[in-house]
């Protein structure tokens, strides 16, 4: 099951690299960096609308829309999402969601996640972060991945 909200996002994020990668030897290495902390950005913002967006539809089909919401608006409170994060966030709605979801997904997506977690509060907070662009792809890569997994497991049939 792959919800059109997450796809689309997807979408936007992998174009934005391809340009990137396209023009990269035409930017000086400043530019270069910049454009890779802001796609880290993007691909933890990915992260976060992937959680927010699975766990919106499986609220829609398990209750009343005024649950959907509410779940929906406290998913949206979630940011800077790392491993730890999704897992805790998960956990009232079923304990072996987070297992089931890890093993699915190789152990480098969820290293990935928790490196694009990083990388967005070194971007936040104004540290210089040398995760250079083809590094943040690869992390990006591997948010698809868990993505994929996350919907499997928790939209799957009854």
């Amino acid at each position: 099951m792959k919800l059109v909200s997450i796809s689309s996002e997807r979408d936007r994020i992998v174009s934005l690299f391809d340009l990137l990668d396209r023009e990269s030897g035409k930017v000086d290495i400043l530019a270069a960096s910049t454009f890779g902390q802001f796609m880290a950005v993007k691909s933890g913002g990915f992260v976060e609308t992937s959680v927010q967006q699975t766990m919106y539809e499986y609220a829609k089909r398990k209750s009343d829309t005024q649950i959907a919401s509410y779940v929906l608006k406290q998913a949206t409170y979630l940011n800077s999402l790392n491993c730890e994060k999704i897992s805790k966030f998960l956990e009232p709605f079923n304990k072996d969601w987070w297992n089931e979801i890890a093993g699915h997904c190789p152990r480098t997506a969820l290293e990935s996640i928790d490196s694009l977690k990083n990388v967005r509060d070194d971007v936040a907070h104004g540290k210089h972060n040398g995760t250079g662009l083809r590094i943040v792809r690869g992390y990006f890569d591997d948010a698809v991945k868990f993505s994929t997994a996350l919907q499997n497991v928790v939209l799957r049939g009854p």
